[in-house]
């Protein structure tokens, strides 16, 4: 990347291991928001059920949830599609958005991604 230039993945804050929270012994729900905001995800997604503004899907209540997918596909939102789309976002495209969201393989450790599913399941 050349200076002064930014791609998607700085946005999300993708990469930067100096920003990466340091969740230590809190809760997972905690933690997983705090991951939330530490990676930048709101920048991209809202938590309240809008979309204006965004490049992806609302979360709120994502857990559980039928998904539309591209493809006239449907997948339940269940925690290996949420595992899956932080880690293989493009294996799975909400319909009407693109495939834009970067993939954290590497970025966030299994923990994290558990705390973020965790957090993830109680936005209703």
């Amino acid at each position: 990347m050349t200076s002064g230039s930014a791609t998607l993945h700085d946005a999300c804050g993708a990469g930067r291991d100096a920003d990466r929270p340091d969740v230590g012994e809190v809760l997972p729900a905690a933690a997983g928001a705090k991951i939330f905001a530490a990676i930048g995800c709101a920048a991209c997604h809202s938590i309240d059920g809008t979309t204006t503004g965004k490049v992806g899907p609302s979360l709120k209540g994502i857990f559980g949830s039928d998904r539309a997918l591209t493809g006239d596909n449907t997948v339940r939102a269940d925690r290996e599609y949420l595992r899956s789309s932080i880690l293989k976002p493009t294996a799975h495209v909400a319909n009407g958005f693109q495939a834009a969201m970067p993939s954290y393989s590497g970025i966030l450790d299994a923990g994290q991604i558990e705390s973020l599913i965790v957090y993830l399941s109680q936005l209703r």
